[in-house]
């Protein structure tokens, strides 16, 4: 796809982070003059990024705003005319997704979802050297909080895990669902899901939440002999840094580390993990 640079050229693009929260401030932190990049943080409580794009002039818009919120504020960024950056999921459906994608591509401009965790120096390892794996388990547990409760009540489950399925897809190809158990637990829930890999005997996920839940994340990988998978040593990254690089090069004429077609593949997984509670 070829890339409109709305007549500024690829460098000094100015960016719009709407959201204040923990993501915008990391957006900003990881903002770099050497990428020609310079940002602006907005608060997005009052939703009112159609009237901001409308009176001021940005280049690009990095959504930082709740996941239910995500497509509306894409739509609107790209009808201005805006580059998207947005903190996954991209939206809360495959279809939704198709149709940004769609609408970016027909206006020529970027639509990037980011996905730090593939971009973690673990994962990166996995998938350059590839080693061959009999079982990946993940055990997430988290709390359910403000929007997050909100999701909960209205029985949006599934785009909750996407994060970790967006990884699980990249470590071991296509996914189908094998198994699931869905408890829930008035204040929160238990899932648990068995998926079916070609590459990988075993796949599993574990996911708990309620409110005050202290997060945690553990990921085990075992060999195709059956024992724990060593990993070296690796050194601290800026995982937003890096996601910044990628959207800049993207700007450039690169590839992302993240396909379209993956994104609408694991949210079209996790639809099917919906219908199925």
């Amino acid at each position: 796809m070829s890339i409109k640079n709305n007549g500024t050229g690829i460098r000094h693009f100015k960016w719009c982070i709407y959201g204040s929260g923990r993501a915008g401030q990391a957006r900003m932190q990881s903002l770099s003059l050497e990428l020609g990049a310079t940002g602006t943080l907005y608060s997005a409580r009052t939703n009112v990024l159609n009237t901001l794009l409308s009176t001021k002039r940005f280049d690009g818009v990095v959504i930082c705003t709740e996941n239910q919120r995500h497509a509306t504020d894409i739509q609107c960024a790209l009808s201005h005319g805006c580059h998207v950056i947005v903190e996954f999921p991209l939206a809360m459906s495959a279809d939704t997704a198709r149709e940004l994608y769609a609408m970016a591509e027909a206006r020529q401009l970027m639509l990037h979802c980011e996905h730090i965790g593939l971009l973690k120096p673990s994962i990166q390892w996995l998938l350059k050297t590839r080693p061959a794996l009999r079982s990946i388990r993940v055990d997430f547990q988290g709390g359910l909080y403000r929007w997050l409760t909100e999701s909960y009540h209205r029985k949006t489950i599934a785009p909750l895990i996407v994060g970790r399925l967006q990884v699980l897809w990249a470590l071991c190809g296509p996914l189908s669902l094998k198994r699931l158990s869905y408890v829930d637990e008035g204040d929160g829930f238990l899932l648990d899901i068995q998926f079916e890999s070609s590459t990988v005997e075993s796949v599993e996920l574990s996911e708990k939440r309620r409110p005050n839940m202290k997060r945690q994340s553990n990921w085990q990988f075992y060999s195709d002999l059956g024992s724990p998978l060593k990993f070296p040593s690796f050194k601290p990254t800026q995982l937003f840094y890096e996601d910044w690089c990628a959207a800049m090069a993207i700007l450039s004429g690169g590839e992302t580390y993240l396909k379209n077609s993956d994104v609408i593949a694991v949210l079209a997984l996790c639809d099917h993990i919906q219908d199925s509670l």
